[in-house]
C-alpha cells in the first residue's frame, strides 16, 4: 500500500469534490466512496473499476461523509447470508464480475468471505467515477457539461491505484477502458496497434491494467470473450 495517500484524505477529496458539484448536477445524490481496507486483514490483489456506482431508486444515500464511510465499509457486494455487518449487496453487478477472478483462481473472495477465512485472496470494486448516475447517458451529460469532473476522476483513478496497488485490475466496459488506457499514455485514445494489457500502469510496479467490454449483464462479453480475458490475466499475473 503506498502510504503517500490515506484513506480519510481520499475519502475527503472525493466527498468535498462533488459537493462543490451538487448545485450544477441534476438529481444530484451523494458520491459513494471507494472501499476501505480495514475490513479483513489482506491486502488487494484483484481490483474491479467500473464506470460509475448505478443510482438506486430506493437507496438512501449518505448525508455526511462519516456516513458515506460507513456505507461504504459495510458494501457487502454479494449476498452473504444475513451477517448484520453487511449493509448492502449487488449481486447482479459484483457476482459475474467475481466469477471471473474466482474461475483464475479458487482463493478469491469479497472481503467477508476473507475475514470468515473461507477465501484468501482479496477482491475488490471500485469506479472511475465515484458520482452514482441512473444511466451511461446521464453520466456523459454530467461530464460534459462539468468537464472537470474527468480531471478529478482520473486524479482520484491514480492515487486509488497508488493506494490499493492491486496486481490485477480490469477495466470493466469500454468507456472505462479508453479512460485508463489515455490517462497511462497521455493522448487521444486510438485503436491502431491498441494492446489489452497495460503493464506497470502508470509506474506502478506489478500493477497490471487489463481493458475489457462490460461483463455482467445480458450485454456483456460472451464466454469466448471471457475465456480470453482470463487467459490475459493468467499471462500476466503473479499470484
Amino acid at each position: 500500500m503506498n502510504q503517500s495517500t490515506t484513506y480519510d484524505e481520499l475519502c475527503n477529496e472525493i466527498w468535498h469534490f462533488y459537493e462543490s458539484q451538487k448545485a450544477r448536477l441534476t438529481d444530484y445524490v451523494s458520491p459513494w466512496l471507494p472501499p476501505p481496507l480495514n475490513r479483513c486483514n489482506s491486502a488487494i490483489k484483484f481490483l474491479f473499476v467500473g464506470l460509475s456506482p448505478k443510482r438506486l431508486k430506493h437507496y438512501r444515500y449518505a448525508t455526511t461523509l462519516d456516513e458515506a464511510k460507513t456505507q461504504a465499509e459495510r458494501y457487502g457486494y454479494v449476498s452473504a447470508g444475513g451477517r448484520n455487518d453487511i449493509h448492502f449487496n449487488y449481486d447482479t453487478y459484483c457476482k459475474p464480475l467475481l466469477k471471473i477472478a474466482t474461475d483464475l483462481n479458487s482463493d478469491f473472495g469479497v472481503w467477508h468471505q476473507v475475514k470468515a477465512g473461507a477465501k484468501k485472496l482479496l477482491v475488490e470494486f471500485t469506479d472511475f467515477c465515484h458520482l452514482p448516475t441512473a444511466n451511461h447517458a446521464a453520466l456523459q451529460a454530467s461530464i460534459e457539461s462539468n468537464p472537470e469532473i474527468r480531471t478529478h476522476c482520473r486524479k482520484i483513478m491514480e492515487r486509488e491505484l497508488k493506494f490499493y496497488n492491486p496486481q490485477i485490475v480490469v477495466a470493466n466496459g469500454v468507456d472505462t477502458s479508453i479512460d485508463l488506457w489515455e490517462m497511462h499514455y497521455e493522448r487521444k485514445f486510438s485503436a491502431d496497434n491498441l494492446k489489452p494489457v497495460i503493464r506497470s500502469f502508470l509506474g506502478i510496479e506489478n500493477c497490471n491494467v487489463h481493458l475489457s467490454g462490460f461483463i455482467a449483464g445480458a450485454r456483456g462479453i460472451d464466454r469466448f470473450g471471457k475465456a480470453r480475458l482470463l487467459n490475459e490475466i493468467r499471462e500476466h499475473a503473479k499470484l
